[in-house]
């Protein structure tokens, strides 16, 4: 796959002054979004660490930690979500929206202009666009050690390894991440800013650059540390589409039904629930038994054809009476 990438040189940025700039914390504290899900270790960068749970408020200056195999969803005042990846380092560097969006960490859908500011200090994240960012409205960044994104209403995936992403299933020596940082857009596209470049990745692209002055390498798959980590599949719960590779780790929900002939496993007793689409997954056999032997396929919600069970539209036939005539006396009887 050749990724439509466009790269504009220009002077180069103040890059190490700008990153120096990213730790400055804002003057005053705003709730910018509140957590939405916690797995294994994640806190609150302070002194000491405070452990986060759902329901949490998340305010601007705040770093995000997640530890090894944990995970932390956030969602934003905008509606926009954040997945982090194990052993990663977030803060959220400045937040805003007009009052008519909406009381903090209301879900909304409204294309308001505003600010959404933030730095990925360590590791990655997964995010889908809210209102700030949709089709170009308001500020978006999200600054990087080598570089800033920005969007154009998207879902998008970024990681930064550093020796660290060695934590996906099934990765050797072989397929081990190089380090550097890692762009997968999974719908509309982003713009990755570094070095006096500017990168576009669009829908179904992804990319890895090196270093602040590398070029951008179009990658064919999407590399196993991207899809998923030592806790899992890194999602947000929004996903509207995926970069080609990523098939390589499919969806359990997307699996095909055993061949005709072939029983299903055991634990096969109910449909499949929807995945993250929204789509029916495989349905499954139901079985019952008649009799405690014979049984019978329950799978469509329907019992079986029989004589206790008629189809539709099967004249009634009457019982037999129970008022059985006594036996005829032979003949010559008394």
């Amino acid at each position: 796959m050749t990724a439509n990438t466009s790269i504009i040189r220009g002077g180069s940025a103040a890059l190490a002054l700008a990153w120096a700039l990213a730790f400055a914390m804002p003057a005053s504290a705003e709730v910018a979004g509140k957590v939405l899900f916690i797995a294994g270790s994640v806190t609150l960068e302070r002194a000491p660490p405070v452990a986060l749970k759902a329901g949490d408020l998340i305010e601007t200056g705040t770093v995000i930690a997640t530890g090894d195999k944990s995970r932390a969803q956030i969602l934003m005042n905008d509606g926009a979500r954040v997945a982090l990846r194990a052993a990663s380092r977030y803060r959220v560097d400045d937040f805003g929206l007009p009052a008519s969006v909406g009381a903090p960490t209301q879900v909304t859908t409204t294309r308001a202009a505003g600010v959404s500011v933030a730095t990925l200090l360590k590791g990655g994240f997964r995010s889908s666009t809210g209102a700030i960012g949709k089709d170009g409205a308001g500020t978006y960044e999200v600054r990087t050690p080598i570089g800033t994104l920005g969007i154009r209403g998207t879902d998008y995936t970024a990681i930064w390894c550093q020796g660290d992403c060695d934590d996906a299933p099934g990765l050797s020596t072989a397929n081990a991440a190089r380090n550097g940082m890692y762009l997968a857009t999974h719908v509309g596209s982003i713009v990755f800013r570094y070095g006096g470049r500017e990168a576009i990745v669009n829908a179904g692209e992804v990319i890895f650059i090196a270093a602040a002055d590398a070029l951008p390498e179009p990658l064919e798959e999407l590399p196993a540390w991207v899809i998923e980590d030592g806790a899992g599949r890194l999602e947000t719960g929004a996903q509207q589409g995926d970069v080609k590779g990523s098939t390589a780790l499919p969806d359990l929900a997307g699996r095909r039904p055993p061949p005709t002939g072939q029983q299903a496993p055991s634990d096969s007793a109910a449909p499949d629930p929807k995945d993250a689409s929204g789509a029916q997954g495989v349905q499954r056999p139901i079985t019952g038994t008649v009799g405690g032997q014979q049984q019978i396929d329950l799978t469509s919600g329907q019992l079986p054809r029989g004589p206790n069970n008629p189809p539709p539209g099967t004249p009634s036939v009457p019982p037999p009476s129970n008022n059985v005539p006594p036996p005829t006396p032979p003949p010559g009887g008394n």
